[in-house]
C-alpha cells in the first residue's frame, strides 16, 4: 500500500526529531515574509473547516444526505454550490453551516440554484418564487428610500 504526503512526511518527522527547530524556525521566519500567501491560506483554511463541517458533520449528516438525494447531488456538486460563494449565502453573505444551509431551487422544475442562509431562504419562501410580488416589494423599498 503507497503512503500518503502527509504519512510520509509523518514518518520523516518521527525520524528526525532534531530537525523540529529548525523547522519551527524556518515556519516562523515564512511567516513574517509573506503575509499575504499567510492570510489566503487560513481564509482557504477557515472556508474548507466550513465546507466540511456542512458536508462531513455528523450532526448535520442524516439532514445533509436527504437534501444531496432530494436535489440529486452528490457531495462535489454541494461544495461547488458552496465555494462558488465561499461557504456563504448568496444573498446575504453571511457564512453559513450545518442545518442553518438552506439549498435554494425552483418549486416547478426542482432545479438547484444556489445555498442561503436560514433568514433568506424564509424571506424568498414567503414570496412563493412570485416575480412580480418580489419586484413589488422591491419598488416600495426603493421608493421610501427616497
Amino acid at each position: 500500500m503507497a503512503l500518503s504526503e502527509k504519512e510520509k512526511s509523518k514518518r520523516w518527522r518521527e525520524r528526525h526529531p532534531e530537525k523540529k527547530a529548525e523547522r519551527a524556525a524556518y515556519v516562523a521566519q515564512w511567516r513574517l515574509r509573506n503575509p499575504d500567501k499567510l492570510t489566503a491560506y487560513s481564509e482557504k483554511q477557515k472556508k474548507d473547516r466550513i465546507l466540511e463541517s456542512a458536508l462531513d458533520s455528523p450532526t448535520v449528516h442524516w439532514d445533509t444526505q436527504k437534501k444531496f438525494k432530494k436535489y440529486n447531488l452528490d457531495k462535489d456538486q454541494l461544495r461547488e454550490l458552496l465555494d462558488a460563494h465561499n461557504g456563504k449565502c448568496y444573498l446575504c453573505g453571511k457564512e453559513i453551516a450545518g442545518k442553518s444551509r438552506h439549498i435554494d431551487h425552483d418549486h416547478e422544475t426542482g432545479k438547484v440554484r444556489k445555498i442561503l442562509c436560514s433568514s433568506c431562504n424564509t424571506g424568498l419562501g414567503l414570496f412563493h418564487d412570485n416575480v412580480e410580488l418580489l419586484k413589488r416589494r422591491f419598488f416600495i423599498l426603493i421608493c421610501t428610500e427616497l
